[in-house]
């Protein structure tokens, strides 16, 4: 379910950006990012270092705007700041711009309207009951807690947190946000592998993550860029049919009773419109339709394969059908799969709901998913209902499940085992799209190689050429870790090569090692190599390591020198 990324050049990009009359034609940088108003940039002085590019484009976007001493790039972000940052990504603005329950917002300061526009779409809570602390410094992983909430970023992978040194530093609440961002290549931590999530971030830091966050900002429903990931923060109607290479949010400009018909996405559809708006999906496809504001109502009339909640008091309905439901919240995510049965027998006593399998196909007819802080999750179904799997991947935690006729009570979800069985895999990607992914992430490589493995595709890609000039020169299958040993996401480096692993009763050859115990390697032999005893490949089914083809993990060996950059995505 990861946003897909790919190479648009800066002809389609102008095409495609439309500006008001009199406006400077958009900048379009090599990288795909648009600047849709680079006279902006014209009262600023920028660094020449490792943020100007971010800083330029949200400068550009008018995102950022300057302090009285003028940019300051390396002062700390307030948390006002970051909420007029966000506020103007998404057109929001406040129907009622009233912070007076709270105790700190001075009503005559510069921030008051964009910080009530913030609190009442729900991309600012407060730090109590009357506070808001405006003045206060943002940590890292408040930062990352507040892009991921206000973009609908969402994670297939809620431990990624843990692949940071500092990562047990991280607080419950931040653990879905940083590994939703680690996921998607938008947030990498330090070079010593750390996050230091208690630190403050600074405004190019925050410009930072924005830039790996968002390629182009749109205010014309009609004028809506065909690049990478798209922010429309409009109030006009998104244009019928559109098709886009890559995610789209819909912002806070859009409100009321809205309509998305025939849009074609390769990455994501993520609903950030106002709270309480309502939104009817026709003919829409994409990798997956993510809710992220608070109190929306989504009315599904086609097939959706994967539907993802992030916001509170969403109800999803319609008469079309959703495959894979994930609701998550601060501590856990949650995976429902269902169906609908035409005999009445009642199931298993949900005590005894670790027998239940999960099936590669589900539908559903109605049903109605909602949250509110007195009963958690509350997941109703209409009658002749069949559990199929309701799984919290981390924390303990129960829910209440209910049907028209009464026949669910409540679940014990600890008591739910989850069975092991290949995954569905996706059709390996062209070369185009392979090529337009790494080069749009910026991946570097202290060699003239670069090696991405896809698990979901479960193919290694090796490229050749430099940062952002990428070319294609092999993909072949891999097997990589199975759901109860998942190999590790991220970015490593080829730190070791070995003839073989013995592990006693088995033995794999051509072992290139990329990080800790992580490794390329052959399908499982016995100790003498005359017999393969597990030929998987294809589907996820390793301890953790990527297995391949004999020839291929040779081929890894020989030809990729040590320090060659790994992508695992």
């Amino acid at each position: 379910m990861k946003s897909l990324f790919f190479r648009i050049t800066a002809l389609v990009l102008l095409a495609c950006v439309l500006l008001p009359l009199g406006a400077a034609a958009a900048d379009v940088t090599e990288d795909g990012h648009v600047i849709a108003q680079p006279e902006l940039l014209e009262q600023f002085t920028f660094p020449e270092d490792w943020s100007a590019d971010a800083l330029r484009f949200c400068v550009g976007n008018g995102i950022l705007k300057g302090r009285s001493d003028g940019l300051a790039p390396g002062e700390p972000i307030t948390r006002a700041e970051t909420a007029a940052i966000l506020v103007r990504l998404l057109g929001a603005v406040s129907s009622k711009p009233d912070l007076s329950r709270f105790t700190d917002a001075d009503p005559a300061a510069w921030y008051h309207p964009e910080l009530a526009a913030a609190v009442e779409q729900g991309i600012l809570k407060g730090t109590g009951a009357d506070k808001l602390n405006p003045d206060g410094f943002v940590t890292r992983e408040q930062a990352v807690t507040l892009l991921c909430r206000a973009f609908g970023i969402h994670t297939t992978d809620p431990y990624l947190w843990k692949t940071f040194a500092d990562g047990e530093g991280c607080a419950s609440y931040a653990r879905y946000a940083v590994s939703a961002l680690a996921e998607q290549g938008i947030l990498r931590g330090f070079p010593d592998g750390t996050l230091r999530p208690g630190q403050s971030i600074t405004r190019a830091q925050m410009a930072v993550l924005l830039y790996g966050a968002v390629t182009a900002v749109c205010g014309d429903g009609e004028g809506i860029p065909s690049t990478q990931v798209v922010i429309y923060r409009g109030t006009s109607p998104v244009s019928e049919g559109l098709t886009l290479p890559g995610s789209l949010t819909v912002g806070c400009g859009q409100s009321g009773a809205l309509s998305l018909s025939n849009l074609t996405l390769s990455g994501s559809l993520i609903l950030r419109s106002a709270a309480g708006s309502s939104v009817s999906l026709t003919g829409c496809k994409a990798e997956a339709v993510v809710c992220a504001a608070d109190h929306m109502t989504v009315t599904i009339e086609d097939t959706v394969d994967v539907c993802v909640i992030l916001g509170e008091n969403v109800t999803i309905t319609g008469s079309g059908t959703v495959g894979h439901l994930i609701l998550t919240n601060d501590t856990a995510l949650v995976e429902v799969y269902w169906e609908t049965v035409t005999d009445q027998t009642k199931p298993d006593p949900l005590k005894e709901v670790d027998t239940l399998t999960v099936w590669d196909t589900v539908t559903r007819d109605t049903a109605l998913y909602s949250y509110d802080n007195l009963t958690g999750w509350r997941l109703d179904l209409p009658a002749g209902t069949r559990l199929r799997h309701y799984y919290y991947r981390e924390g303990n935690a129960a829910a209440s499940v209910y049907t028209e006729d009464g026949r669910f009570g409540f679940v014990d979800i600890d008591c739910i085992e989850i069975p092991t069985e290949p995954q569905k895999i996706a059709e390996p990607y062209s070369r185009e799209i392979a090529e337009g992914f790494v080069n749009a992430k910026g991946y570097d490589s202290a060699t003239r190689y670069l090696i991405w493995v896809s698990l979901k595709t479960q193919t290694v890609n090796v490229f050749e050429g430099s940062q952002g000039s990428w070319s294609l020169i092999r993909s072949v299958p891999c097997a990589s870790g199975k759901n109860a040993t998942p190999t590790c996401k991220g970015e490593f480096t080829i730190q070791k090569k070995l003839w073989e692993w013995d592990f006693g009763t088995y033995k794999v050859k051509n072992v290139t090692v990329f990080y800790g115990g992580y490794a390329f390697h052959s399908r499982i032999y016995n100790r003498s190599y005359t017999e393969m005893l597990d030929d998987a490949i294809g589907y996820p089914a390793s301890d953790g390591c990527l297995r391949m083809l004999d020839e291929d993990c040779r081929y890894i060996m020989d030809e990729m020198p040590y320090g060659t950059r790994v992508v695992v995505y």
